[in-house]
């Protein structure tokens, strides 16, 4: 009975999502060094899991509104981050949450199965960020590039009329936890016509 109690407080992944954790702390502040997050800036987190990239993400913005959709991860990242008061872990589905009105960027390192699902929800949002910053399977990010790393298709076309997308960063599996099978890449889109 112990035992599953325990077990129930720990973080858990679900693999039918292809959910997989960032794994070391230093990999978690070489990928945020890599972003262009400012003290001033507000940064909206999808999927922070075991909340291995929001801390960092807080010690670099202003604020960081982390939106976890899994309840036992919600209620273990706002006991981490109870004394952090410019970290708000809001419990939901991103692709339910209304992003800000403002000006905002965006950091996730999401589960695989819903990548597109995201990609599509900020470029048809109302207010889309200044730029994003997104954790994927390398295969998936060559048709969000297209040219020069693929071959151009409707969504790689329908993202490019609303953001410039380049490649920051390679990961390996064994930079997660449990390490996918694939390689992982952290994509930038930025926005091409601010609105703020």
């Amino acid at each position: 009975m112990a035992g599953r109690a325990r077990r129930k407080g720990r973080a858990r992944r679900k693999p039918e999502l292809s959910q997989h954790f960032i794994k070391s702390a230093n990999t978690a502040c070489r990928l945020v060094a890599l972003a262009d997050i400012e003290p001033s800036d507000l940064v909206v987190e999808a999927g922070p899991g075991n909340g291995a990239l929001t801390g960092v993400l807080a010690a670099s913005a202003s604020r960081v509104i982390a939106v976890e959709a899994d309840r036992t991860l919600y209620k273990s990242l706002v006991a981490r981050f109870s004394d952090t008061p410019n970290i708000t872990i809001r419990s939901g589905n991103f692709l339910r949450f209304n992003v800000p009105a403002g000006p905002y960027k965006f950091f996730a390192n999401i589960p695989y199965a819903i990548t597109a699902d995201i990609v599509r929800k900020l470029v048809f949002s109302q207010t889309p960020p200044q730029d994003a910053y997104i954790i994927m399977e390398s295969v998936a990010a060559t048709r969000f590039l297209g040219q020069p790393f693929g071959p151009e298709s409707a969504l790689s076309l329908m993202l490019k009329a609303r953001f410039h997308p380049s490649l920051l960063a390679w990961l390996g599996p064994n930079s997660f936890s449990p390490p996918p099978s694939v390689n992982s890449v952290m994509l930038k889109l930025e926005a091409r016509n601010r609105r703020f």
